[in-house]
């Protein structure tokens, strides 16, 4: 999958490796500060069967839809959003309680079940 200057090209979130540098800043930032920081991991369930079954363009304009109402959903918030890899994405939440995280988490969580991508596929599955 195509990436370029620190943006994974089909989302335009960031990459993993602007991910792991913003880490490791904010990281060095908590700590010096006594701070919070959170994180946390998505990965979406059964994208590797959804990908085989409709095909890799129909797997990235999934993932295109996903991630981008996650990222109007954060608008309002200091966070970074990357691509972690293969279906995996990740957000740095600086200044996150783990509470806040948490709910968040489920805000997001909620958000992804509601686009209701995947129930035509899952009753396929017979799941």
């Amino acid at each position: 999958m195509a990436e370029s200057f620190g943006v994974f090209l089909i989302t335009g979130l960031a990459n993993r490796r602007y991910f792991d540098e913003q880490l490791d800043f904010l990281w060095g930032e908590a700590v010096n500060n006594q701070g919070e920081l959170s994180m946390i991991m998505l990965d979406f369930d059964y994208f590797k069967n959804f990908n085989d079954f409709y095909g890799h363009q129909a797997g990235d304009d999934c993932l295109k839809l996903v991630t981008n109402e996650i990222d109007i959903h954060l608008s309002q918030e200091d966070v970074v959003f990357a691509r972690y890899g293969g279906e995996e994405f990740a957000m740095i939440l600086p200044h996150f309680s783990e509470g806040k995280s948490y709910e968040l988490a489920l805000e997001i969580q909620k958000l992804v079940e509601q686009l209701q991508i995947y129930m035509k596929f899952l009753r396929f599955l017979n799941m």
